[in-house]
């Protein structure tokens, strides 16, 4: 499924993440090494095998938004702060507003969180039963032009989520 991603590819990468422990674990990776951002080309620090914060970054906040709510509540007694740096709230009521957008519109979004100049947009990745067993994230240029123009990306990036989360069954993750 994420090879089907390649006619996407050019300055962009996608990356297929799932939740561990506390964290985010990019599991495979398709697509550029490096993002050229104002002709400069400037690597990816993220590839397979590499694990993320689970409070920053598109990949990990669309991952968060669908956790059960005691999970969240869990996570949020022990990470407050990480939280609060992440721009996701400084209590839990702003947490839950937070993550409520992001499922809302259905994909998160940063931009220069984990790397100046790019952006990420992430779907999750659904399981039956309503479980989430990661996120889709793609990574690419922030200029303004276009990043707007990638967020026309979503929906097919929502239907790969919904294609691999199919594939995925009842597997555990």
């Amino acid at each position: 499924m994420m090879e089907s991603l390649a006619p996407y590819c050019e300055n962009r990468a996608f990356l297929l993440c799932s939740p561990y422990k506390d964290h985010v674990l990019c599991i495979y990776k398709v697509g550029a090494d490096q993002i050229r951002i104002q002709e400069v080309a400037r690597p990816i620090l993220r590839g397979r095998g590499t694990v993320f914060p689970l409070f920053r970054g598109a990949g990990s906040q669309a991952i968060l938004a669908h956790l059960p709510t005691h999970t969240i509540k869990s996570l949020y007694l022990a990470h407050a702060s990480e939280i609060d740096e992440a721009g996701l709230g400084s209590d839990w009521k702003a947490l839950l507003r937070s993550l409520g957008s992001i499922r809302k519109q259905g994909y998160a979004r940063t931009v220069g969180r984990m790397q100046d100049g790019m952006y990420s947009l992430a779907v999750p990745v659904i399981k039956p039963g309503m479980r989430v067993a990661g996120s889709l994230l793609m990574l690419g240029d922030a200029s303004p032009g276009q990043f707007e123009a990638d967020l026309d990306l979503v929906p097919m990036l929502q239907a790969k989520s919904a294609a691999i989360a199919a594939a995925l069954g009842d597997e555990a993750c």
